[in-house]
């Protein structure tokens, strides 16, 4: 028997909660694990960015921003799709249960990313004007029964950049 897509369902939303951070210094490397401890980060709603009107959560200037949520998978088996949508600016990376599952505008694949390294070049968010986010599709097997951690870093291309954004979704195929 084939297997039909009924309907779509988000499992994460840009308001979120996310828990953030624009380090001064390199964050603890559990902070896209499970294993990872509520410290110091703010948390608010998303998107998160320097409040040029599609932020809910306004910060200072950065040359990065890391963020993350948690949310639950009830039936890991019943998932057929999954896509990753990123509205950013000017360059992110994102992991799944701490595996990168995509990156657009700063280094390879698989590259550990510092947190003062600038994004690669330019990249306008586009929801603000109507238009649609980056979409890419995730390997749905990285998702989990039950608990899930999604993070994202966002570079922009230096300090005096005039905007940073960061939307994020993460939607499945049921």
């Amino acid at each position: 028997p084939s297997t039909v897509l009924n309907h779509w369902e988000i499992l994460v939303d840009e308001a979120g909660p996310w828990h953030y951070l624009a380090p001064l210094q390199e964050p603890e490397s559990t902070w896209k694990t499970a294993s990872w401890v509520r410290d110091d980060w703010a948390s608010g709603p998303g998107g998160i960015g320097y409040g040029d009107d599609d932020d809910a959560t306004e910060i200072e200037p950065t040359l990065s921003l890391y963020m993350r949520t948690e949310f639950e998978v009830v039936n890991a088996q019943k998932i057929l799709p999954a896509s990753l949508f990123v509205d950013y600016d000017d360059a992110f990376i994102a992991y799944l249960n701490d595996e990168e599952i995509a990156r657009a505008g700063i280094g390879s694949p698989g590259d550990s990313t510092a947190f003062d390294k600038a994004a690669d070049g330019s990249h306008e968010a586009r929801l603000f004007s109507g238009s649609v986010p980056d979409r890419i599709e995730i390997d749905a097997a990285l998702l989990l029964q039950g608990e899930n951690h999604l993070a994202v870093q966002i570079h922009n291309t230096s300090t005096t950049s005039s905007d940073l954004s960061s939307r994020v979704f993460l939607a499945v195929g049921v």
